[in-house]
């Protein structure tokens, strides 16, 4: 028994949409969890970021594993984004050098970057499971 028309959902879904306002989404919460982040340092609102699914579920309508997998793309868009903001301000948006020292640091093996690892796989999931409808 199909619980759910798979025809008419399938009919519905704007995957064009889904990628403008998930770039949109998470330019906009990478930058205020990057902002939230550097005046209170709590590495759990980057689970904030993970709720770009939730426009690309709503704007999108996706049933298919596309939205899902565009979810944990423009997640970790999001996740990056946040942290060039936290440890290098606004100005360096534009800075492509910002955006690969954070990944170099993010890559050290301490206590401090497993934790950190862990939040961001809590957002990843996040922006997984939210972005599509089914």
């Amino acid at each position: 028994m199909d619980v759910f028309n798979v025809r008419a959902l399938t009919q519905k879904q704007r995957f064009t949409v889904a990628i403008i306002v998930g770039l949109l989404s998470s330019i906009i919460l990478g930058i205020l969890t990057g902002l939230i982040r550097s005046e209170i340092n709590i590495s759990i609102i980057i689970w904030g970021v993970g709720y770009v699914a939730m426009a690309i579920q709503k704007f999108g309508r996706g049933v298919q594993k596309k939205f899902a997998i565009l979810g944990v793309l423009f997640t970790l868009l999001g996740i990056v984004i946040s942290d060039v903001v936290y440890t290098f301000g606004l100005s360096s948006l534009l800075d492509m050098s910002s955006y690969l020292l954070v990944i170099k640091l993010s890559l050290s093996e301490d206590v401090s970057s497993m934790i950190w690892l862990l939040h961001r796989f809590i957002a990843l999931y996040i922006g997984y499971n939210y972005s599509r409808i089914i």
